[in-house]
């Protein structure tokens, strides 16, 4: 796990979560060990790297209010891609049908504490966002010729709760 520090400028603003707090999030208890900001065309948002009593990682992104729990997977079960699908387009993944429904560009503006993998301030990444009939999110990240993808499923932000604090 690399260490960010305390890079950009991470304004304050409300947020479901802090560094050092343990949270329940879709019935489970994280531990918040990184905060990352990023920015699109419209506006930001949030990404907290988090784990579990097991030590295992996963990203919870929060987005207008919206709050998804996401695992990266392997891209085994994706169709190979000569290019990033384009907006509406469809395809089949782990069984389910997928609609592209977001394509955009993300600039990453601030960062704090641990990451598993090293990120930059500046750092630009085109992404899909993809749903499936039962609403469960795929997000692709294209970026200097890799991509990473990841599986979310969507979290009632009013269920979400800070079990503990720094």
């Amino acid at each position: 796990m690399a260490m960010a520090g305390k890079s950009g400028v991470m304004h304050d603003i409300p947020q479901l979560f802090h560094l050092g707090e343990t949270a329940i999030v879709d019935n489970d208890e994280y531990q918040i060990v990184g905060h990352a900001r990023f920015e699109y065309g419209p506006g930001s948002w949030d990404e907290y790297w988090a784990l579990d009593e097991n030590g295992t990682g996963r990203w919870i992104s929060v987005d207008e209010g919206i709050v998804i729990l996401q695992k990266r997977v392997s891209s085994d079960g994706l169709p190979a891609f000569n290019q990033k699908p384009k907006l509406g387009e469809t395809f089949r993944a782990f069984g389910d049908t997928y609609r592209v429904t977001e394509v955009d560009q993300g600039i990453c503006v601030a960062l704090r504490g641990s990451f598993p993998k090293v990120m930059a301030l500046g750092e630009t990444f085109e992404y899909v966002n993809c749903l499936d009939e039962y609403d469960e999110q795929l997000s692709g990240e294209f970026s200097g010729g890799e991509v990473d993808w990841f599986r979310g499923v969507w979290c009632d932000p009013f269920e979400v709760r800070v079990v503990s604090g720094p």
